[in-house]
């Protein structure tokens, strides 16, 4: 077995570790021949627990075709690694089976983005991925994947960034998604996570990177995954996207009861 073999980290904890289980509950959500799915740029997709945000990730995954390639960016929520950090080899694993990481294209981006090696160190305990690879496997075993996990950057790196991705998508000529992965406010009343979130939603509506970072800078938005989900925006934007849609908000008082301590889940397709 390859030492880029990533077993799962929070299957059990996070969503199902039980195959039949896990498969019944995603095919639920996804309503699975009930939907035509269209094809998209990108998407925004939350990573909690599937208790409280499976069933938003699911509003964006049930309306989308799956490529064969997917890029998929989300926060470092453990510190370990480089600040932009590229599984760049090998297989991840998933309850429903593995997922095989698209080599080429994961050096081809290491190269435009200025990166001599990958990065296994931040992934190893991040879920932040791990909780989407599910919902891939069942629309499309065959999808190779481009993992990137990504620490504090300044605007400045996550627009290098995106204009790196855009050209490696871009100079590959093969279809390809981009995902960005990240939950919404964290630990307020759920009044005040959509006032903010409203703010932060508007900015990926209009698929305007900038606007996203400085928005959640300048309101203290507390938006985990706002620096993937802006490299995303501006690759999406030089991709020729146009236009956000926000198809799912909520939080986990939804489930808990409890209002005056959320967080914060939205789905997004930009296209």
């Amino acid at each position: 077995m390859s030492s880029w073999y990533r077993p799962t980290a929070v299957a059990g904890t996070f969503y199902p570790k039980e195959k039949e289980a896990l498969s019944s509950m995603i095919e639920e959500w996804l309503e699975v021949g009930k939907v035509i799915p269209q094809k998209v740029t990108a998407i925004v997709a939350p990573h909690a627990g599937y208790l409280y945000s499976g069933k938003f990730a699911a509003q964006a995954y049930k309306r989308i075709h799956i490529p064969d390639r997917i890029y998929l960016l989300c926060p470092n929520h453990s510190g370990f690694g480089n600040q932009i950090a590229v599984w760049s080899e090998g297989e991840w694993e998933t309850p429903l089976g593995t997922l095989s990481v698209d080599q080429q294209s994961a050096q081809d981006f290491l190269s435009n983005c200025g990166q001599r090696k990958g990065d296994r160190d931040a992934h190893i305990y991040e879920h932040a991925i791990e909780v989407h690879l599910p919902f891939i496997h069942t629309l499309n075993p065959a999808a190779k994947i481009i993992p990137i996990c990504l620490g504090p950057l300044s605007l400045e790196t996550c627009v290098s960034l995106g204009k790196a991705l855009a050209r490696t998508v871009q100079a590959s000529k093969v279809e390809t998604l981009l995902i960005a992965s990240t939950d919404m406010s964290h630990y307020i009343h759920a009044d005040e996570a959509r006032k903010k979130d409203s703010l932060a939603l508007a900015a990926i509506e209009k698929v305007d990177a900038t606007k996203l970072y400085e928005t959640v800078a300048h309101n203290d938005v507390s938006m985990c995954g706002f620096v993937p989900t802006t490299c995303v925006l501006e690759a999406a934007k030089l991709l020729a996207a146009k236009s956000g849609q926000i198809v799912a908000y909520g939080n986990s008082g939804e489930v808990t009861g409890d209002m005056k301590s959320v967080v914060a889940y939205a789905a997004a397709l930009i296209q």
